[in-house]
């Protein structure tokens, strides 16, 4: 019954208060707002309890309110009556909400991102200014700095420092070991490490700060030039061996010169492969010569399958068509001075096919050791099968001597060479 008569007497109180005051407070005289509610137990260690209580109620209670007045306070504790639907369309857990004239609205908490995941509602600025703004992990960290016109993101180990973009399953790292290398590499499962520009800007690669190479907008290479011209453009430092390349060597021959395929574009090593040669020397002095004579040569000292030569006859065979050098020497003596003397190639029929002539300065005599020595060299366009033989001619009788024996010397004089072009 005390209870009950103290009640009514508080709440007329409390309305008279209002009428006079328009403010109201509670457990204090002096209220410093419409409701001022004072603690009970400020501090110590009493168990009484102090706060204000909302109501409670349940989802569908507060979906069945109408006319709700707007910053109206509840607390839903129960979310398995009613529906998602009208002024309940928010209320999908257990918490306090707000009546903002429309619907019931989550009174949110403010989520503490050092304990708690969160959501970004809408986009978020900060400014920095010349402040860094670092996340770090004992040694190693993570900052983002603006100095001055330039802004920083740093990626700082004790070891190594990277960034890195992933796509799916691709990677892409960019990093550096301390003293070591710094690389950019691709991983996973990235089918290309691509270094674009999308406009008409060249790739540069420089080292100790200076520009070494350059591709430019239309795809040439320069190397040592910032305007390269062609494909490939090498622009020389110095003026002795300006470019070297290596790793172009076959697995036979003596690899000595650097060619380009004409059919490929390649460029590499050609061996240096022995001429397919013929070199005979005269077989015997040849005396007593009138008119023209076939020369007869020994044995070849050096010979190849691309020819035979049948030296009982004189006959050259050529095995293979081509273009073939021919080099000729023959000594004469027993000539007098002014006679003219002839050596050159005959076909099969007994035609020359190429010739050449001198005069004899002085006469020569029959018992000379030291004769007068003509050359003669020509090309010869030859079929397979082709035949030839070598010959001389002189007005009067003369001799072919093989060797001579003379104060500069002794040996070989007459001799004839062939090679295939």
């Amino acid at each position: 019954m005390k209870k009950e008569t103290i009640l009514p007497i508080v709440l007329f109180l409390t309305g008279f208060s209002n009428a006079f005051f328009s403010q109201v407070g509670i457990n204090n005289t002096t209220p410093d707002a419409t409701l001022d509610i004072t603690a009970k137990n400020v501090t110590g260690t009493a168990s009484a309890v102090d706060g204000l209580l909302i109501p409670r109620v349940d989802r569908e209670r507060a979906q069945s309110m109408t006319g709700v007045p707007v910053s109206t306070l509840i607390y839903v504790n129960n979310i398995a009556t009613g529906t998602l639907a009208g002024t309940a369309l928010n209320i999908d857990a257990v918490g306090y909400y707000y009546y903002n004239g429309t619907v019931w609205t989550k009174l949110n908490i403010p989520v503490n991102i050092y304990n708690a995941d969160g959501t970004l509602l809408t986009n978020r600025t900060v400014t920095m200014g010349t402040n860094t703004l670092q996340f770090r992990n004992g040694s190693n960290s993570i900052i983002f700095s603006n100095v001055g016109t330039q802004s920083f993101l740093t990626a700082s180990g004790a070891s190594r420092g990277a960034i890195r973009a992933q796509g799916g399953s691709a990677i892409l790292d960019m990093f550096v070991d301390n003293a070591n290398s710094a690389q950019l590499a691709a991983s996973g499962n990235a089918a290309s490490l691509n270094l674009i520009t999308q406009s008409t800007s060249p790739i540069i690669f420089s080292t100790n700060n200076v520009q070494q190479a350059t591709v430019s907008s239309s795809g040439n290479l320069g190397i040592n030039t910032t305007n390269p011209t062609h494909k490939l453009h090498v622009v020389p430092s110095a003026s002795t061996d300006p470019v070297k390349i290596e790793g172009l060597r076959i697995a036979s021959g003596t690899d000595n010169n650097v060619v380009v395929d004409l059919s490929t574009g390649v460029l590499k090593y050609s061996p240096t492969v022995a001429q397919p040669l013929f070199h005979a020397k005269l077989a015997a002095n040849q005396t007593s010569l009138t008119g023209t004579n076939t020369i007869l040569l020994g044995t070849p000292d050096a010979t190849s399958s691309l020819y035979s030569y049948n030296t009982s006859t004189g006959v050259m065979t050529f095995n293979s068509a081509g273009n073939y050098l021919v080099q000729m020497q023959m000594s004469f003596r027993n000539v007098s001075a002014n006679e003219q003397v002839i050596i050159g190639i005959r076909d099969a029929g007994g035609d020359f096919i190429g010739r050449g002539s001198t005069r004899i300065a002085t006469t020569i005599p029959v018992t000379a050791t030291v004769g007068q020595i003509h050359n003669y060299t020509t090309v010869i366009s030859a079929t397979a099968g082709q035949q030839i033989t070598f010959a001389a001619n002189g007005a009067n009788t003369y001799a072919l001597l093989r060797d001579e024996v003379g104060t500069i010397g002794t040996g070989n004089v007459s001799n004839i060479t062939v090679i295939k072009l």
